[in-house]
């Protein structure tokens, strides 16, 4: 499109039609990362459950075995070296019940670290949940961002639309007033034409008869004067004549 032969009016509405691309552009843009943004959290909060889930049924089954094993039994019942003297345990079973309060213990701590975790995982993917609604949140406002540019868009070339059929309309309607003023100035002319082309015919016709008229005329004038030359002519030797006789007799 040439630009340096356009009007101010359809400048700007190009300049305001490239800003609001732009916009939706940026919009959709947007749009787009949090999308991708969304996408990743909700995998993280995938992968952070399913890490807590198995954490979770890791310790489950580890009290379980001990429950089962009745290990959380020897974990409770302290041992003192009176005890261990009276009960006559021996040294190396001694030894192996002191290792299994000590794997007890660090089942203990395990399950309660697990929960922590577990704890904190939770609240982390409820963070990460959080998160999510406001970013979903902000992409159905982006959505209406965009809607509501695209009604603008759509409402502008509508009108744009509008004008341009009520400017052809407008051009249809002068052209057919010139065509309707054409076709009476041509019917005009030619009536024109018509009176001037009877005229000049009337006026030839003028011309050729007072023409004839005269070529009669002049024709009578020169057999009048023939007539008359002869009449002289005749006259003359008359007179002629009558001296030839008539002078002897005067002698």
């Amino acid at each position: 499109m040439d630009l340096v032969g356009s009007s101010p009016r359809l400048l700007l509405l190009l300049i305001g039609d490239r800003d609001e691309n732009e916009k939706v552009l940026g919009l959709q843009a947007c749009i787009a990362e949090r999308d991708n943004e969304i996408c990743r959290l909700k995998e993280l909060l995938e992968s952070e459950k399913r890490r807590a889930d198995s954490k979770r049924k890791r310790v489950a089954e580890t009290w379980k075995f001990m429950l089962d094993s009745k290990l959380v039994l020897i974990f409770k019942t302290p041992v003192s070296p009176t005890s261990f003297a009276a009960s006559g345990t021996s040294f190396p079973n001694m030894l192996t019940r002191t290792s299994v309060l000590g794997e007890s213990q660090l089942l203990e701590q395990e399950k309660s670290k697990g929960a922590q975790i577990a704890k904190i995982k939770v609240e982390k993917a409820e963070g990460y949940r959080v998160q999510i609604g406001q970013l979903e949140k902000q992409e159905i406002e982006k959505h209406k961002a965009i809607e509501k540019v695209k009604l603008e868009e759509q409402k502008e070339l509508a009108e744009d639309n509008w004008n341009k059929v009520v400017e052809e309309k407008c051009r249809d309607d002068q052209m057919s007033q010139q065509l309707e003023e054409d076709k009476r100035t041509t019917e005009d002319l030619k009536r024109k034409m018509l009176k001037l082309s009877s005229l000049r015919n009337q006026t030839e016709m003028a011309i050729d008869i007072s023409a004839k008229t005269q070529s009669t005329q002049c024709s009578n004038v020169k057999h009048l004067k023939n007539n008359l030359n002869v009449e002289k002519l005749q006259t003359k030797h008359t007179k002629l004549k009558y001296k030839k006789y008539t002078r002897p007799n005067n002698g």
